[in-house]
């Protein structure tokens, strides 16, 4: 008996001894894994380093690439000092005209207009020549925070590849009820956009689709160079496309542009349509 109580006191003290023992150790690993410098907090910094290194690398890339295209189309593209990106600076009256300093401001416009803002009895103006297919035209080609502007993705690729650019101003519905156009005056300020690129396919739900820089023109385009743009739009009703404005019931002075615009319509909606059929070729 003296034995039985003898044996039962050294196990109830080796089992205190080992939760004690499995506690610590449980602490320490704890402390190892999430503390200030634990495991998981290293391996997340490990992994931000490596994000921003490709970041970094790909931002590099983009600088090189844009860097050759410069040489080998033998242009020089001015670097943009936009502070405020996507925020046309300036108060819209001749003598203080809202300002496009940037790619970014530019799709802020173009989205601004095709939300319902018509600028009219405001002024534009393009504060210096942009380039799409050039870094230096953005303030980050990079960004990817432009889904509200209808670019879910790196804005830069999408603006030359896919769809890319979605123009100024358009007409919505098909009695034409609802028209969502740019009615003010801008100033392209004798600056010029290269590598304008827009590639939409309408399909056959509604006519009336316009494909160009400007969609929808109700106001005064002026003093606007566009070079080697690359407009393709498909429809199978009505189509109206150019380079400068698809339809255009305003004004067009002192502009010029070149490049390539292709259309495809449908055979028999062109046939059946082919009095509504507008090409505007401004070249």
């Amino acid at each position: 008996m003296k034995n039985f109580r003898k044996n039962q006191g050294i196990t109830l003290v080796a089992l205190v001894v080992t939760i004690i023992i499995i506690i610590i150790l449980a602490t320490v690993a704890i402390n190892f894994a999430f503390g200030d410098n634990g495991l998981i907090r290293r391996a997340q910094g490990a992994s931000d380093y490596y994000m921003n290194d490709i970041e970094y690398t790909d931002r590099s890339i983009a600088n090189v690439e844009s860097y050759l295209d410069e040489i080998v189309n033998d242009v020089e593209v001015e670097q943009v000092t936009d502070e405020n990106p996507g925020v046309l600076e300036g108060s819209g009256v001749a003598n203080d005209p809202y300002t496009i300093n940037s790619i970014e401001d530019l799709v802020f416009f173009a989205y601004d207009v095709s939300d319902g803002n018509t600028y009219e009895g405001q002024t534009v103006k393009l504060g210096l020549s942009l380039d799409f297919n050039s870094n230096k035209s953005y303030v980050e080609p990079l960004r990817t925070d432009y889904e509200e502007y209808g670019y879910n993705g790196e804005l830069k690729t999408l603006l030359t590849t896919g769809e890319g650019f979605k123009p100024i101003g358009t007409t919505i519905r098909n009695d034409n009820s609802e028209k969502y156009s740019f009615a003010g005056i801008f100033d392209g300020n004798g600056k010029i956009i290269s590598n304008l690129y827009i590639n939409i396919d309408f399909g056959d739900k509604e006519p009336n689709y316009q494909c160009a820089l400007f969609g929808l023109n109700y106001g005064v385009i002026q003093n606007l160079g566009i070079e080697k743009c690359n407009i393709t739009a498909k429809a199978g009703t009505c189509l109206e496309c150019a380079s400068i404005a698809g339809r255009n019931s305003g004004e067009i002075n002192n502009c010029y542009s070149s490049g390539k615009m292709t259309y495809e319509v449908n055979v028999r909606t062109y046939r059946r349509n082919r009095r509504q059929l507008i090409w505007y070729n401004t070249q």
